[in-house]
């Protein structure tokens, strides 16, 4: 997992909540001063990317329908870079706190980014590091 520790002696404010997809519950766990303060912006970015890919593909990933997991657990932290990381059951990201509004654009792509990767990550395997464009491309 993609994570910060907090800095000696002080404590990362959190907060977590859950959405519901398609029957299905996708939990947050949010960790830092500025990525708590989004968490409404958060929550509506990411039912807004669930809702685009149940259009765009039907319904959850078949993992999700079968059994195989019964949870999907997204973790924001604040930390000093913006990236992400995203397996069938979990997504975790670690964003710097948004100082211009570009910010807000670039979290918000990495995040709808690591959400369709639930779909596409087993879908699309490459047989070399060439081939990665199929699953990072999208």
């Amino acid at each position: 997992m993609l994570g910060v520790a907090p800095l000696s002696g002080q404590e990362r404010p959190e907060r977590r909540f859950t959405i519901e997809v398609d029957s299905f519950e996708i939990a947050f766990v949010l960790q830092g001063p500025a990525v708590v303060a989004l968490a409404d912006e958060i929550r509506a970015t990411a039912e807004g990317a669930f809702a685009y890919d149940l259009e765009l593909f039907g319904s959850l990933p078949e993992e999700f329908g079968d059994g195989s997991y019964n949870r999907i657990t997204i973790t924001l932290v604040e930390g000093d870079e913006r990236r992400g990381e995203s397996d069938p059951a979990r997504i975790d990201m670690t964003m710097p706190p948004p100082e211009e509004e570009i910010d807000h654009f670039l979290w918000k792509g990495v995040l709808t980014h690591e959400i369709f990767h639930l779909w596409n990550a087993e879908g699309f395997r490459y047989a070399s590091v060439e081939e990665q464009w199929l699953s990072e491309g999208f």
